[in-house]
């Protein structure tokens, strides 16, 4: 009944908000190469995109947005990665070294979970999940998990010198999409927030940026999956779940601090054309925690929790999880954002 009421974007708003998302898609697609590439490729090759975005909400003050996009994509890329995987074929219950990473992702979202107690993130959350971020870093850089790292890399390339490689090509193209399909998506998506009145930024967040933003890797990870390789598919989703949680989420909280002072100075500086009197003073009197939006704490924090809960025993080869188990998670998924409506309404 409540769905049925709320009045939806103006079409300026959604054809700027999906001309964004193509770019990004484009950008994933760029970035990652030809190439399936490693998990550890194709999950920085789809979080630069996301991370962009990210960052360039918070620029333009919707922190909650920001916010709301590092949950919304970790989310995604579990259920939807999760489910197609094993929804194409089922995943072996054989450990290897692609699932290294798959049970830190339980004990990240606790994290998470537990910095939603004071309603907001502060530095300190950030350094607890940078923290964690590294030592996941130098586990992954550990190179006996070879899977992790781009087999087709090569050393003596028989190339000339002098002509551009081009994959290099394909990175410029790639950053550059990236960085104009982020601005794109979140100009557009602040836009379409402050018309849906009724649903909020973080819905707008969930619904379309969540599964928008991790959309170039569903194809390549069911692919993989039909190929008998789920379990790298899996690896390039956790990956990317991590450095959301680990890295970029950090990012937030610390960029939250500094924004609101250096866009004072930035006005000061454009409209005045000198730097204002105590400029150091406006960043330190600026410098707050960012507000931990309840409706990501109380759903997305806690569904990554359950995801993480059912990587574990998949991850020590405890647990098989097969085209049943997929098609739950899916199903799960989409009930996911039902009640992201549901709530964003309250």
């Amino acid at each position: 009944m409540f769905i049925g009421v709320i009045e939806l974007p103006s079409h300026t708003a959604m054809i700027g908000l999906f001309g964004g998302l193509v770019l990004l898609y484009a950008a994933g697609q760029a970035l990652v190469g030809t190439d399936s590439g490693s998990p550890a490729k194709r999950a920085v090759a789809q979080w630069l995109p996301v991370a962009l975005t990210a960052i360039m909400t918070l620029l333009m003050r919707r922190s909650d947005l920001a916010i709301g996009i590092v949950f919304a994509t970790s989310v995604a890329a579990l259920a939807l990665g999760i489910g197609s995987a094993a929804a194409g074929g089922t995943i072996n219950s054989n450990v290897d070294r692609t699932r290294r990473l798959w049970p830190f992702v339980l004990p990240t979202a606790l994290l998470a979970l537990l910095a939603g107690f004071s309603g907001q993130l502060n530095w300190i959350h950030a350094m607890i999940l940078l923290v964690e971020g590294l030592v996941l870093l130098a586990l992954g850089m550990d190179r006996s998990g070879s899977e992790f790292y781009d087999a087709q890399t090569e050393v003596g390339d028989s190339r000339p010198a002098t002509a551009l490689p081009w994959p290099a090509i394909e990175l410029v193209l790639g950053i550059l999409l990236a960085i104009l399909g982020a601005w794109l998506a979140a100009h557009f998506t602040v836009i379409a927030s402050g018309q849906v009145q009724a649903l909020g930024g973080t819905a707008v967040a969930t619904i379309i940026l969540g599964p928008g933003l991790v959309l170039s890797m569903l194809g390549r990870g069911t692919a993989l999956a039909t190929e008998g390789r789920a379990s790298e598919s899996i690896s390039a989703y956790v990956l990317l779940t991590l450095l959301n949680l680990c890295f970029l989420l950090p990012m937030i909280i610390l960029l939250g601090y500094l924004v609101p002072g250096l866009r004072e100075i930035g006005s000061s500086l454009w409209h005045a054309h000198a730097m204002p009197p105590g400029a150091l003073s406006l960043v330190v009197e600026g410098a707050k925690p960012i507000v931990y939006p309840l409706p990501i704490w109380r759903l997305d924090t806690v569904l990554l929790v359950v995801l993480g809960l059912i990587l574990l025993p998949a991850a020590l080869g405890r647990w098989q999880l097969g085209r049943r188990e997929g098609v739950g998670i899916i199903f799960g998924y989409w009930t996911y954002l039902l009640i992201a409506v549901a709530l964003a309404g309250r």
